[in-house]
């Protein structure tokens, strides 16, 4: 039961860290982009 109970506190903790995790990456990536269009914008305006 010990080891049973171990296994699946790792998979949960497994499965929250990507379900936090890769949320995260996506909304660093959207916010890289952005910013990346914002640089461009700022450059054809000047």
């Amino acid at each position: 039961p010990c080891k049973k109970f171990f296994a699946n506190s790792l998979v949960t903790k497994s499965v929250v860290a990507n379900y936090y995790f890769l949320p995260m990456v996506v909304f660093l990536i959207v916010l890289c982009l952005i910013a990346v269009q914002n640089n461009l914008k700022i450059k054809y305006c000047l």
